[in-house]
């Protein structure tokens, strides 16, 4: 059985390590290889780049040792750099996530007038395992992978879709990407006895054509996990009205878009919500002190909360320094922070603090909500702060003009222990968890699929 996903993202993550929890051993496959999957995911682009003999030690390409031609500069932050020649601008780079570390993903290099011209892939191994080429339209033309030598391992003609495979000294070509996934199931010797898929895109593909091939393939599942539209797409229609893709089970993973769902004229009986596992990494305590990690001074409404609840400590996070408006919130007895936050303190500060505080007004930094989230912390935010509404019970989203709302709310939170079990129950409800009986529910076939 494999999960096939679109693209390694946090809902591909969250399905695989929902599967693993409820004790399924299925192999992630990637279509959209961006160089920095984890270990435990295979890729068919990456599987031909390496001879399906994938290195064993990671070693990602750290900014400074990127070889730069002579007179030529590198300036870097926490979050991207660029290459000048002189005051020219001849590149830009992209790091991989967590961008502090600074490890490269993307370079995109630039021609006099500022317009990129091509784009140069990295992985997690430091190897630069593809680029992209764009026209004067800015518009991507075709992407060349190369093997570790430098060798092409096969190119990708954006424009039309072809793929040519370049083995054992021949050309295998592909005129779609579904085509080439399958051929790789195929060479790789994957257990495909299911699909589990993501996505209605060339995961769906995939499905309908190794389903074509394979007559006993059947009972496969659709996890949708997109927002629903006005009506249904037409190729989850196909797998309603003909079976299409072998699939039995739409398992719809956002409570909105099953709700949706549920108003139109279709076959009920063949969706279930069912949301995702989570690892549950700590107990809250019900203690009083709160979270904040931020990489900037604009914190909302900071100081009247620190003044509003004098009870409840505050710690606040950053990986960089802080600004001098900043560091004056160590007037307050209640307020300790952290500039250039370590490792070690980030994990003390979460086995600590029973609250977070989504109210910083910049970008979300070290996934602090949904770890907020599987470390029960109860989360509070701001309408116009929050990064990650998904694991945020509706009831703890304030206007900013209601921050004594606010207040009360988590007043009333750490006054008793009953009081912060109620709260985490709705909040876990909110973002539909799910357990591993929902989950062998649905894959197991104990569903009535007549």
């Amino acid at each position: 059985m494999i999960l096939l996903v679109e693209r390694w993202d946090d809902n591909a993550r969250r399905l695989a390590y929902s599967l693993a929890a409820a004790e399924y051993e299925v192999q992630t496959v990637v279509i959209q290889y961006d160089g920095f999957c984890d270990d435990e995911v295979v890729s068919p682009y990456e599987f031909f780049i390496y001879g399906g003999s994938i290195p064993q030690e990671r070693s990602p390409l750290y900014f400074d040792k990127l070889e730069l031609s002579d007179y030529w500069e590198l300036q870097s932050t926490n979050s991207g750099g660029e290459i000048y020649d002189y005051e020219q601008l001849r590149a830009k780079l992209f790091y991989a996530e967590p961008k502090d570390r600074r490890y490269i993903r993307i370079i995109d290099w630039m021609d006099k007038e500022g317009r990129v011209c091509c784009s140069d892939h990295y992985n997690r191994f430091g190897h630069r395992f593809a680029q992209t080429v764009l026209n004067n339209q800015q518009k991507t033309v075709h992407k060349t992978y190369y093997h570790p030598d430098g060798t092409e391992a096969l190119t990708e003609n954006l424009l039309t879709g072809d793929i040519i495979l370049t083995e054992d000294g021949k050309n295998v070509f592909f005129h779609s990407k579904s085509d080439f996934v399958i051929y790789y199931l195929l060479c790789a010797g994957l257990n495909v006895d299911r699909i589990l898929y993501n996505s209605l895109s060339v995961p769906f593909f995939v499905a309908g054509k190794y389903c074509s091939q394979v007559n006993h393939l059947a009972h496969n599942v659709l996890f949708w996990q997109e927002p629903i539209a006005e009506e249904i797409p037409g190729n989850m229609r196909s797998i309603l009205e003909n079976n299409t893709a072998g699939t039995d089970v739409i398992a719809v993973q956002r409570k909105d878009a099953f709700e949706k769902i549920r108003t139109f004229d279709v076959d009920q009986k063949r969706f279930y919500s069912l949301g995702f596992i989570y690892p549950e990494l700590r107990e809250n305590t019900a203690g009083s002190d709160a979270l904040i990690f931020t990489n900037s001074d604009q914190i909302e409404k900071l100081n009247e909360l620190v003044q509003e609840l004098p009870e409840i400590h505050f710690h606040i996070g950053a990986i960089t320094e802080m600004s001098p408006k900043l560091l004056q919130m160590t007037a307050y007895s209640n307020v300790s922070l952290y500039p250039t936050i370590t490792e070690k303190q980030i994990e003390a500060l979460w086995k600590k603090c029973d609250l977070y505080l989504d109210i910083n007004l910049g970008s979300e930094i070290l996934s602090s909500v949904e770890t907020a989230f599987k470390n029960k912390a109860l989360i509070f935010a701001f309408e116009n702060t929050a990064h990650n509404r998904y694991f945020v019970a509706e009831k703890n989203l304030f206007r900013p003009e209601s921050y004594q709302n606010m207040a009360a709310a988590l007043r009333h939170a750490v006054a008793a222990q009953r009081g912060m079990e109620d709260e985490l129950k709705i909040q876990w409800n909110a973002a539909n968890a799910a357990s591993p009986q929902d989950y062998r529910r649905v894959i197991d076939g104990e569903l009535d699929f007549e």
